[in-house]
């Protein structure tokens, strides 16, 4: 069942105050508990919203409504101020059973702001733009957490298994947590001597987006459904070349989605075919100051850096089609139409990064660089048909460290190869030096036989 939230709200003090008034309001909250929650996490989550809540209600503050608003950043900065420098005070606590039988928390809560204090911050952000930077970052991040904080609401709301129920409340715990961490740190804007604390902040920030991208992302490409079958079989001299058609189908809108608040500019665009359709994002739109946060440029590589591929093997071969992936760009037309592997190997950042579709009937294959058309065509030695049995079809991400092994592999194997060329070579020249020595041994002894010459001392 979903959670209900009561609010009365008792203004105090008027909403036109002096320079060095302090805003406050009493509220009384009335906490509809769902199946999920205990009487700890209903208390944490009733407060945040009403520190929310609050903070909006303290936004009369004229700096904010006029002067400013002509200045996004800075407004939705002066917002966040707002938000972390409300103090709440909980007076009373206690629980009842509603009309529909269900438990509420009730909490009458005092919510209090330091005009003057933010007044000192505000002047703070107009006079230094990278404190300016660093509060709106915090904002972004605040509003992907609190979006994660409504959808573990709205599972919990639904989920009765008490497993899943304890690992979300976990979850919501966490989320809350890192509200509070963030409330601290655009404290610490305001402090000196902070900026290794807002460092280690930023990494654990990009930690944190890291594993969003893991748990939604990936998770969604790692278990879309692959089909690959064998078409025929060509022979090709003394090969043959097995004909493998494949495809997929993900929900690009889905994706953008999943993209959005990371990167900037995501856009979905179709391919050389109009079917063939793919997720943008270039880096040009997600280079340093140009992203949607401070953490669009780390997340662009992460994401080039990890691709998503389809493995479609027989026989013993292999071919790889991208599915997310950075892409060198090269085609004006199709920007996502060249693979970048990721390799630490002359590593530089690709033009753009990339989702695609492939359709099963599809022709053209994006990422290939036309070198790929389906059905796939892959080579196989006699012995490599003659043994195959079945076409598999796999997802994996590519990493940096994944490519250079495999890197590392096939030069070893090339190594082993000419090792073994050239060891066959040699004993094909000991043969031929052996067999001419042979010959002139018999032809020497003939001679001496005959009369006719004498001896060659040189084999």
């Amino acid at each position: 069942m979903f959670k209900k939230l009561h609010i009365l709200a008792i203004l105090l003090l008027g909403s036109s105050f002096s320079a060095h008034a302090e805003w406050s309001k009493q509220y009384d909250l009335a906490y509809t508990m769902g199946d999920g929650d205990t009487k700890g996490s209903a208390r944490q989550a009733a407060i945040e919203q009403i520190k929310l809540k609050a903070s909006n209600e303290a936004g009369t503050y004229v700096d904010s409504t006029t002067t400013l608003k002509e200045d996004g950043n800075l407004t939705e900065s002066i917002q966040m101020i707002r938000a972390t420098m409300v103090k709440v005070r909980v007076d009373k606590e206690s629980m009842s059973i509603n009309p529909s039988g269900q438990p509420t928390l009730n909490l009458v809560v005092f919510a209090t702001l330091d005009d003057a204090e933010l007044a000192k911050r505000v002047e703070a952000l107009r006079q230094d733009k990278v404190k300016a930077r660093q509060v709106k970052d915090l904002q972004d991040e605040n509003e992907a957490l609190r979006a994660s904080l409504s959808k573990i609401r709205l599972s919990l709301a639904a989920q009765s298994d008490p497993a899943t129920v304890s690992a979300l409340i976990a979850q919501q715990d966490q989320t809350i947590r890192k509200l509070d961490l963030n409330s601290q740190s655009v404290t610490q804007v305001f402090s000196k001597g902070t900026l290794l604390q807002l460092a280690m902040k930023n990494k654990d920030a990009f930690e944190y987006k890291k594993k969003n991208l893991e748990d939604t992302l990936y998770a969604y490409l790692m278990s879309a459904p692959v089909r690959a079958n064998l078409e025929g079989v060509e022979q090709n001299g003394d090969g043959y070349i097995a004909l493998v058609r494949v495809g997929w189908d993900i929900d690009l809108a889905k994706v953008g989605k999943m993209l959005e608040g990371s990167l900037s500019h995501v856009r979905e665009l179709h391919g050389r075919s109009r079917s063939n359709r793919y997720v943008h994002a270039s880096s040009f739109h997600n280079e340093e100051g140009k992203g949607s946060n401070n953490l669009s440029p780390r997340v662009f590589d992460f994401l080039a850096q990890h691709a998503v591929i389809v493995k479609v093997a027989i026989g013993g071969e292999e071919a790889v089609l991208p599915m997310l992936y950075g892409a060198a760009g090269r085609s004006v037309f199709d920007p996502c139409d060249d693979f970048y592997r990721p390799s630490s190997r002359n590593w530089k950042r690709p033009k753009s990064v990339c989702v695609t579709n492939l359709g099963f009937d599809e022709k053209s294959v994006l990422g290939s660089g036309a070198h790929q058309t389906n059905p796939l065509r892959i080579s196989l030695t006699k012995a490599q048909a003659e043994a195959a049995t079945t076409v598999t079809a796999s997802i994996e991400v590519m990493t940096e460290e994944s490519e250079d092994a495999r890197i590392a592999e096939r030069l070893k194997q090339y190594e082993l190869e000419r090792e073994s060329a050239s060891r066959a070579e040699m004993i094909r020249r000991a043969i031929e030096v052996e067999s001419y020595r042979k010959q002139r041994v018999y032809l020497d002894k003939r001679a001496i036989r005959s009369g006719m010459g004498v001896p060659s001392d040189t084999y």
